[in-house]
């Protein structure tokens, strides 16, 4: 089995948190959006949450088709996606 293949996807997790099962830390959201920020570039366009995978040990990975059109503003969509973490793991911590 790949590491991929052991992994969830960010898509996944906002499925699980936002359905109240597990709790998600403000800390870990910051994480998460650290780590994925670290794999984007300027030009790489919107983060989609169905290609970030998450690694049983934590690391972070994002895969994307070579395919897909660059839509979308890189930083834009991390700074979203922390806000959706944050919001999903019912934090009221300013972001």
């Amino acid at each position: 089995m790949s590491s991929l293949e052991a992994s969830i996807t960010l898509e996944d997790v906002f499925a699980v948190v936002g359905a109240k099962r597990v709790p998600l830390a403000a800390e870990l959201a910051g994480y998460l959006a650290l780590e994925i920020a670290d794999g984007t570039d300027a030009g790489s366009g919107e983060v989609d949450p169905k290609t970030v995978f998450i690694s049983e040990e934590g690391s972070v990975a994002l895969v994307r088709p070579k395919k897909d059109l660059i839509i979308g503003d890189a930083e834009a969509s991390v700074r979203f996606l922390l806000t959706r973490l944050l919001d999903a793991g019912g934090s009221s911590t300013p972001a």
